[in-house]
């Protein structure tokens, strides 16, 4: 019980102190913007009209034992534990002509949180809020197709992004989308 409590005081730590490096790094970046580091591993293209890339989140909690006068069945257990829980995220697109794209997402998730995710432990892991027992099978996550119409011939720059594909979009416009998210793939 003891090592476990170590354990995650040694984990907080470690977080706490990453934070303040991260900040700090942060504010110098924002001082010379020209420094600042690529956030991916490959690069993306501007000129290409398709788009490939993943994100994975993994999140570890784990807490000491307390004392509780009352527990339920959707209580945080009063007991030491600890869960790690992941998401893996491939985010694909396609600019099909300068003001039209279609974006498609699929997910797949595995794990448990603290508690199963329930009670406080929902809080504070967003990835096992809707499920307490997430599923390895793939879902999709979102399909959405944009398409912007321009109310004037000057344009503005756009940075690229999973969730739009427009490198420039018209100064004035309007912008229409439609969207179905979180479907299981066997179901499509």
């Amino acid at each position: 019980m003891l090592v476990k409590f170590r354990l995650l005081i040694t984990l907080m730590l470690l977080s706490f102190l990453c934070s303040i490096t991260f900040a700090q790094s942060s504010e110098s970046d924002e001082q010379n913007p020209e420094s600042k580091p690529a956030v991916t591993i490959f690069p993306h293209s501007d000129t290409s009209r398709f788009w490939v890339s993943g994100q994975m989140n993994g999140i570890f909690q784990a807490q000491p034992s307390f004392s509780a006068k009352y527990s339920g069945p959707n209580s945080l257990h009063n007991y030491g534990e600890s869960a790690t829980s992941r998401l893996l995220t491939l985010y694909a697109g396609w600019q099909i002509t300068s003001g039209d794209e279609l974006l498609f997402d699929m997910e797949e998730a595995g794990g448990h949180g603290i508690s199963d995710g329930l009670g406080l432990a929902g809080f504070t892991n967003l990835d096992v809020v809707r499920n307490p027992s997430l599923s390895k099978a793939p879902y999709m996550a979102r399909v959405m197709y944009h398409h912007i119409f321009a109310l004037s011939s000057e344009h503005i720059a756009a940075e690229r992004n999973p969730l739009s594909l427009f490198t420039q979009l018209p100064a004035a416009g309007l912008s229409s989308a439609s969207a179905s998210s979180a479907q299981p793939i066997s179901s499509i």
